[in-house]
């Protein structure tokens, strides 16, 4: 290639472009046109203003691009660590509370009716004690696995404390939610989990309260838990 050719044609365009890239890869700042024609050995007047745009544009694109994805994923991470409680697979306290408010909202504005059914595991401080905190963990995920399975895709299951799960009913009153949550409560206390050759079942008290819009989530959740009878302690079987 001519030395004209190489600073006026294809080969001026691959030098810019290629210097843009390595210091993208390096991690550095993308330098300005001038700058960059002069590492290359390149005269500024070499590539005319929109030339230089677009290259500039080309050669930053695919560094952007990337950084892109690489912070969705990072927010994505995030979101899923925040949003869920581990390693039980619910809502953690923060997104039902989020979730609580906008439902409550909407209820309100549509006359809508929504429940909250409040579950606290009875004697969950005696299975860690007798048990280990490994059998605790068990149970956990166990009663989160089990509400999951039972509601609705449109109800939403939450983790709002260490022992206490919510379940938020969508299109259900108060006398229908407490007989689902009974239904629930039923359905946990019918599990049996296995946790180190030991086999253990487990039960919650419950309470349920009406989600109408003129309550914060928080003061919501404080009027079920208030409301909560108790059922039967964990046991172990035979």
């Amino acid at each position: 290639m001519r030395d004209g050719e190489r600073k006026n044609g294809r080969g001026a365009v691959v030098l810019y472009l290629n210097a843009r890239r390595k210091r993208s890869r390096a991690g550095a700042d993308p330098a300005d046109a001038r700058e960059i024609l002069a590492r290359v050995g390149l005269n500024e007047t070499a590539l005319t203003p929109v030339v230089r745009r677009t290259l500039g544009a080309l050669a930053s694109s695919r560094a952007s691009r990337r950084e892109l994805r690489a912070a969705l994923s990072r927010v994505g991470a995030l979101e899923k660590l925040i949003g869920e409680d581990q390693p039980v697979p619910v809502r953690g306290r923060g997104a039902f509370l989020r979730e609580l408010t906008r439902i409550a909202a909407f209820a309100d504005r549509y006359a809508m009716p929504a429940s909250l059914v409040y579950f606290d595991v009875v004697a969950m401080k005696q299975i860690n004690d007798c048990y280990g905190h490994a059998a605790g963990d068990a149970v956990l995920e166990e009663i989160g696995r089990t509400l999951l399975e039972n509601v609705r895709m449109s109800d939403m299951v939450g983790r709002l404390g260490g022992d206490e799960f919510g379940v938020l009913l969508m299109q259900t009153d108060v006398a229908l939610a407490e007989r689902k949550g009974k239904e629930l409560a039923a359905a946990i206390a019918g599990r049996v989990i296995s946790c180190q050759g030991t086999s253990l079942t487990a039960s919650v008290a419950l309470g349920v309260y009406p989600v109408a819009g003129k309550e914060s989530a928080e003061e919501v959740l404080a009027a079920a838990a208030r409301a909560i009878t108790s059922l039967k302690g964990p046991r172990t079987t035979p």
